[in-house]
């Protein structure tokens, strides 16, 4: 099962159970199922996070503006507004 929260909507893909659905503030909002387009983004974005978390690990505390680039990363991955 996946989840991801974008500020009031939750997606949240089951296949296995028949699940893909949209929750806005918590109440089901949309069916996705069928829906590629929300499909190829969710699997996008969680592409490009899980290339964040490996360029995180990669960075050196001695690399200039260290600090503000994993803050950012960091506010990035938990869900945070920039």
């Amino acid at each position: 099962m996946r989840k991801v929260k974008i500020s009031e909507y939750e997606i949240i893909e089951d296949l296995s159970q028949g699940v893909f659905k949209a929750l806005r503030h918590g109440q089901e909002w949309r069916d996705l199922i069928g829906d590629n387009l929300i499909y190829s983004l969710i699997d996008r974005l969680e592409d490009a996070e899980r290339l964040l978390q490996e360029a995180q690990g990669m960075m050196d505390d001695n690399y200039y503006g260290y600090d503000e680039v994993n803050s950012a990363i960091t506010r990035h991955l938990n869900g945070e507004e920039n």
